[in-house]
């Protein structure tokens, strides 16, 4: 994925692996992203645990979280086929 703002951009490698640039003219930094806890490390787990009431919904992965997420994809499509900056709300 590839993110571009107003004084920079990140342009992720991997699951953990990111190259991040503040201005146009600063070179790229590589970064890392720190390895996630469990049971969020594995999805699939993290599910499970949810369904059988073992853990509760944190921030990342709350309902509300995840409709901002549509929002920001939704409208990142929408530029894309019109090639024009879409707006969030």
């Amino acid at each position: 994925m590839e993110v571009y703002g107003q004084t920079g951009s990140v342009f992720t490698l991997d699951k953990s692996r990111m190259r991040i640039r503040r201005t146009e003219k600063e070179a790229e930094q590589a970064l890392e992203a720190p390895a996630t806890a469990a049971p969020a490390a594995d999805p699939f787990a993290y599910l499970a645990q949810l369904l059988r009431g073992q853990t509760k919904p944190d921030e990342l992965t709350s309902v509300e979280n995840n409709l901002i997420v549509m929002e920001i994809l939704d409208a990142a499509r929408q530029s894309a086929k019109t090639g024009k900056a879409v707006k969030l709300q």
